[in-house]
């Protein structure tokens, strides 16, 4: 779970996709401009009903300042790759944390807003207000006050929605959608990545699938001389990285088929360099020298 969280902040933490999420999925319009976000505290302390101080860390919060390096809001974003019929209570508590530390900074109170982000391939179940979590007697309802949590479902998202992200979150939302429903969750033609390595450890993690990361060296040298990087470019690295691999695995079961036949490393190197036009570095490294 940790390391599925890491992958998502290190994509969001960047302003552009940080933006871009929020102005698509919340605001239906371009509201934030990302140089006027600034990295926020993901910790807050707060003291539990025992009276004692606890810690609680949220996934990616920015500020997001005015001209005037004044702080206009606080924004979050909770990623959930389970859903958790407790999510109100937990992101009212993030949302209480942010106000708490402002009144002890003595700020003038700014509005804080998280956006919670479902990755998993289901519509989210789980409650999205304080209110459908308790059991109020019916003497006591319209008293007790609501909180309530705004959940996308990357997943689900509409085409016309998807194609309206001018970030990486642009393939990240298309690849779950297109997952979910069986396609080919590369196929995203001549959209550019901005930030490969990040999503492609996103993607290497949600998916269980290490290729993903073992393709990202060959991306960023692609990407440094200059080539346009698109999921078109890493389907095709990993389809490339996928016969290399296929290769290596050949050549180590016919290495140990002449090794059991009693042939000698000399014999064995001239028979797969013939075989597999290798060079004798690149042999000598199956055989182990």
């Amino acid at each position: 779970m940790a390391e599925k969280d890491l992958a998502e902040k290190k994509l969001e933490d960047y302003g552009d996709v940080f933006a871009d999420i929020y102005n698509t999925l919340l605001f239906g319009k371009q509201l934030l401009v990302p140089e006027q976000l600034f990295a926020g505290s993901t910790e807050s302390i707060y003291k539990s009903a025992k009276d004692q101080w606890k810690e609680q860390r949220r996934d990616t919060v920015k500020e997001y300042m005015n001209c005037m390096n004044l702080t206009i809001a606080t924004l979050g974003i909770e990623n959930q790759s389970s859903i958790d019929e407790n999510e109100p209570i937990r992101v009212m508590g993030y949302d209480y944390g942010s106000y708490r530390q402002q009144i002890v900074d003595e700020e003038k109170l700014h509005p804080v807003i998280t956006i919670v982000l479902n990755f998993t391939d289901k519509i989210w179940s789980g409650k999205k207000s304080l209110l459908e979590l308790l059991d109020i007697p019916s003497n006591f309802e319209g008293f007790v006050q609501d909180y309530k949590i705004n959940v996308f479902d990357i997943a689900y998202l509409e085409d016309e929605t998807i194609e309206t992200f001018t970030s990486d979150f642009k393939l990240v939302s298309r690849f779950f959608k297109n997952k979910r429903l069986g396609l080919d969750a590369m196929n995203d033609d001549t959209t550019e990545m901005k930030h490969p390595e990040e999503l492609m450890e996103l993607l290497s993690v949600f998916t269980g699938d290490s290729s993903y990361e073992k393709v990202i060296p060959e991306i960023l040298e692609r990407k440094k001389k200059g080539e346009v990087i698109t999921m078109c470019t890493v389907a095709q690295g990993l389809m490339e990285k996928g016969r290399t691999e296929q290769i290596a695995k050949d050549i180590m079961i016919s290495i140990n088929r002449y090794r059991k036949l009693g042939l000698d490393n000399e014999t064995i190197r001239n028979i797969i360099i013939e075989d597999y036009r290798l060079d004798e570095q690149e042999i000598d490294t199956f055989l182990g020298k």
